[in-house]
């Protein structure tokens, strides 16, 4: 039985507050089937993510099965996750290293179980959905870092294709356009590098001059993809400053920092660029991502805080200061 009261969830977007669930119960007995529905942007997918044990709410309970989510742990969390929930993400979300077969197997090597009864059922799983031919494939969507989202949605007539959409954006610049090798050859790809409001703008501009400007319409994103927009950008800047050192932002040797979600997790530091967890010397990203079980980069420093704060806001409140001397 799952058991939902009074669930709440804000996300900030752009500095405005999206309440993507606010005030929201819901009770599911056993053997019972349910539906969520809902326009795009209502929280449908925030919410699933809440049941999943994938999100947290900022207000509210959540009980599977009499155990209450919200005091687990992460290695509780992904107990439960293993073992009673089932969840189709809309994105892949493959292991790019492993094959079909073996990303199909790996939840069955987390419960435990012997290597050829869980070699046979992940095949005869593939061979249900006509996957057979492709069980030693490898997922090749690693070139996409990020989960994307769709930005917009238009309603177009048959005879504007994507081919034709394609073919338009490469005569108005032919640099736009992703290239990738492919054993050896230069293979066009169907992604722009452009952003967001510029792909925008040439759509409406399609619009206008079609007469179809009622079938474009922005999407309003749900909390799970302003996360990952977040992320992608906070990595970004991670990357374009460089690796963060404790040093400069007065954290010792020694020192002791706490992971966000849960503060019982702690890592010490043994010099400017690493920590130490479990007596394994690794990073503040590496071990963000381990703990949050992402397959993406996550940025380090955003999941880990110092005497009560984040080591982000550390950093930009110590360079704000800098700034101002």
């Amino acid at each position: 039985m799952i058991s939902v009261k009074n669930l709440k969830k804000t996300y900030l977007l752009g500095g405005e507050e999206v309440h993507a669930l606010d005030d929201v119960s819901l009770l599911i007995k056993e053997h019972e089937f349910v539906a969520i529905i809902g326009q795009s942007g209502s929280g449908k997918s925030t919410f699933m993510n809440m049941l999943g044990c994938l999100d947290r709410p900022d207000s509210g309970e959540i009980t599977l099965d009499g155990t209450d989510i919200l005091k687990c742990k992460e290695k509780e969390l992904s107990v439960i996750r293993n073992k009673k929930i089932g969840f189709i993400f809309q994105q892949f979300h493959l292991l790019p290293k492993l094959s079909a077969l073996e990303n199909v197997e790996l939840p069955l090597i987390y419960q435990g179980m012997p290597t050829k009864k869980r070699r046979e059922k992940a095949v005869k799983a593939l061979k249900a959905v006509g996957l057979e031919k492709r069980m030693n494939q490898l997922n090749r969507s690693e070139t996409i870092p990020f989960a994307f989202r769709a930005y917009a949605v238009y309603e177009v007539e048959s005879n504007l294709t994507d081919l034709v959409l394609h073919d338009l954006i490469d005569k108005l610049n032919p640099d736009l356009r992703s290239i990738e090798n492919f054993d050896g050859k230069e293979r066009k790809r169907e992604f722009y590098a452009m952003s967001p409001e510029d792909a925008y703008s040439l759509l409406e501009c399609i619009a206008k001059i079609s007469g179809t400007e009622d079938r474009l319409k922005k999407m309003v994103p749900e909390g799970h993809e302003i996360l990952d927009e977040e992320t992608a950008v906070e990595v970004a800047k991670e990357a374009k400053r460089g690796r963060f050192k404790f040093s400069k932002y007065d954290i010792p040797i020694g020192a002791f920092i706490q992971y966000v979600n849960d503060p019982s997790i702690e890592a010490t530091v043994v010099d400017d660029s690493h920590i130490s967890y479990k007596g394994v010397t690794t990073s503040t990203s590496a071990l963000a991502k381990e703990l949050l079980e992402s397959e993406y980069p996550v940025q380090g420093t955003a999941y880990f805080t110092y005497e009560g704060e984040r080591l982000t806001e550390r950093h930009n409140r110590m360079e704000e200061e800098n700034g101002r001397r």
